[in-house]
C-alpha cells in the first residue's frame, strides 16, 4: 500500500508544513509490517522505518513463555473491552515468572 498526506496526523512529525510519503510492506511468511515514512519538508527529507510485529494470541504465549513471562489478562484492545477471539486486535496484561 501506498499512499501521501499533507501535514500527516496533524503536523505529528514536524511543526512545519511538509508531507509524508506512506509505505506499507507485508511480509507474510514472518508475521511483519514495514511502515516507511517519508517526511518531505522545504529543506530537509526524512525517512522513519517502524516495524510491527504481528502475533495471534497463541504465538503471543509462547513468545511470552519462552522469556519467562506469563499473561495475566487478555483484552479486546487498549481501552479494556472485553476479549472476543474474532477480534482483529487484542491487549494483554503480563508479569514475570
Amino acid at each position: 500500500m501506498a499512499t501521501y498526506e499533507f501535514n500527516f496526523m496533524g503536523n505529528f512529525w514536524s511543526p512545519e508544513d511538509y508531507y509524508c510519503f506512506i509505505n506499507i510492506i507485508k511480509y507474510e511468511d514472518m508475521k511483519v509490517l514495514l511502515e516507511k515514512h517519508t517526511i518531505v519538508e522545504k529543506k530537509q527529507t526524512r525517512i522513519v522505518y517502524n516495524w510491527l510485529q504481528c502475533f495471534s494470541l497463541e504465538s503471543l504465549k509462547r513468545e511470552f513463555e519462552e522469556n519467562d513471562l506469563v499473561i495475566e489478562e487478555i483484552y479486546a484492545d487498549v481501552s479494556g473491552q472485553s476479549y472476543k477471539p474474532e477480534s482483529f486486535e487484542f491487549a494483554v496484561v503480563a508479569r514475570a515468572k
